[in-house]
């Protein structure tokens, strides 16, 4: 979760069944989501010495009223004289806005990622230009608002909000304006089931602008029956993904920009949200190497070839034959040969019935020969995988010689990248003409163009 400025506020701290024991402490919300309590007591404030973990915590702070959930004592400090001490207190929630004595469920979340605004192409503010100063205008006119229906009652809705200046600024006066994202549902949900959403979402947005992006400014609504107008909240809690500090890209470098699949955005994000579970083993090898998690080329080049492997287990047949004939021919090879072996042979058979890594890269590259430069350049794509994967796998002497090590093996994962990124586009629903065009937008013309140089260079 991105913070860009930390939080904090001063105020009393109880627990919801002692509201009259009130603690002072300073409460901190820090980039990355971190929820510190910073509590001043002359005792064992809300738990005994020995414990803990204390639950939910309230907070009457500057401004209003907090609730911090699953809070646990990191440093727990006592005065030995008699004096009071501070004591560091960890929650995994902050909710700003209310103080709620037993959880909450919401019926709307709404939340931005890094990068949103330029994935989304949309603005507010349209400058036309004229020939003298006093012709040039900024026109004002909120973009209509994209709805995706994503599940049976969930509602995924893209928006801008806008701001003016209340007044003229020296030297410099702005115009801002920031794309959201709000989840709505038919009826309430506890706020787990958000945050799974929208991590979900979060990575098919850090898929389509070609690295990591954190998610930010997230509130939740809840509306109390007889209520018209929505009870709004922030809400902080710790997350493993903190984006990237690269510099922003434009849309027209990302993978895949709004404009380019608005047409296809709907189907091809509810198809990402049905297959997410399903394709998270080759997800996860494949985000490890898009989002520069890896030091070393030989550790690249494991990831992206355990997630083509895991992307093929996952989305097409594996086998040679159905588990009835095969059983029927391991065991007639079972039987042919002396007793004594036959332990020993049916254990070197028993995956002889699954496709090797070679055979899984031919029948994911069969639609894109042509991408990688026709048959031949496959052929050879798919034995260095198949040499190399083979080396890092056992290390042995003979191998070392048929694998790819430097430059080349850079090439390979970066072409290897692409094959990934076009299977999963396809799986998603994508037409197999618009993932082709594809190839011809920057982002992946950078990557097959790197690996051309680089191979021409060697």
């Amino acid at each position: 979760m991105r913070v860009s400025e930390p939080t904090v506020k001063n105020g009393f701290f109880f627990t919801p069944t002692e509201p009259d024991k009130r603690y002072p402490g300073i409460l901190k919300i820090l980039d990355g989501g971190r929820i510190e309590l910073h509590l001043t007591s002359d005792e064992n404030a809300f738990v005994s010495f020995h414990e803990m973990f204390i639950g939910r915590l309230i907070g009457k702070i500057e401004g209003g009223y907090t609730t911090l959930e699953e809070c646990s004592y990191e440093t727990m400090n006592l005065s030995l004289g008699g004096g009071a001490a501070t004591s560091l207190i960890t929650a995994r929630i902050a909710y700003i806005g209310m103080g709620m004595p037993e959880e909450c469920q919401f019926d709307q979340f709404e939340f931005a990622v890094d990068e949103l605004s330029e994935w989304y192409g949309k603005s507010a503010f349209r400058p036309i230009l004229g020939m003298k100063p006093s012709d040039c205008v900024i026109d004002f006119g909120m973009p209509s608002t994209v709805t995706c229906d994503l599940q049976q009652g969930i509602v995924l809705e893209i928006g801008i909000k806008a701001t003016f200046p209340g007044k003229v600024k020296y030297p410099v006066t702005e115009l801002r304006q920031q794309a959201y994202l709000t989840i709505k549902a038919d009826s309430c949900k506890p706020l787990s089931f958000f945050v799974s959403l929208s991590h979900k979402i979060t990575r098919f947005l850090a898929l389509c602008i070609g690295h990591p992006v954190a998610i930010h400014s997230l509130r939740v609504s809840s509306k109390e029956e007889g209520e018209e107008i929505p009870r709004w909240q922030d809400v902080y809690f710790q997350s493993l993904n903190n984006g990237t500090t690269a510099e922003k890209k434009r849309a027209r470098a990302m993978l895949l920009p709004y404009p380019q699949i608005a047409e296809h955005f709907s189907a091809i994000l509810r198809a990402w949200l049905v297959e997410y579970d399903t394709l998270m083993p080759a997800l996860h090898h494949f985000f490890a190497v898009q989002d520069e998690g890896l030091a070393y080329n030989d550790t690249k080049f494991l990831a992206i070839a355990q997630a083509l492997e895991a992307f093929h287990r996952r989305t097409l047949p594996g086998y040679r034959w159905s588990k009835a004939e095969f059983s029927k021919k391991l065991a007639a090879i079972v039987e042919a040969v002396p007793e004594a072996e036959r332990e020993w042979v049916k254990q070197r058979l028993c995956f002889a019935n699954e496709l090797t890594l070679g055979e899984r890269l031919a029948a994911l590259l069969e639609p894109f020969v042509e991408v990688f430069g026709g048959s031949a350049t496959v052929e050879l794509m798919v034995k260095d995988t198949k040499n190399t994967r083979n080396y890092h796998a056992h290390y042995d002497k003979k191998g070392e010689k048929k694998a790819l090590k430097g430059a080349e093996l850079v090439a390979l994962v970066l072409r290897l990248q692409v094959l990934f990124t076009l299977c999963l586009l396809g799986r998603l629903g994508m037409p197999l003409e618009l993932a082709l065009d594809l190839v011809k937008q920057p982002n992946l013309v950078r990557l097959l163009g790197n690996a051309r140089h680089i191979l021409a260079e060697e």
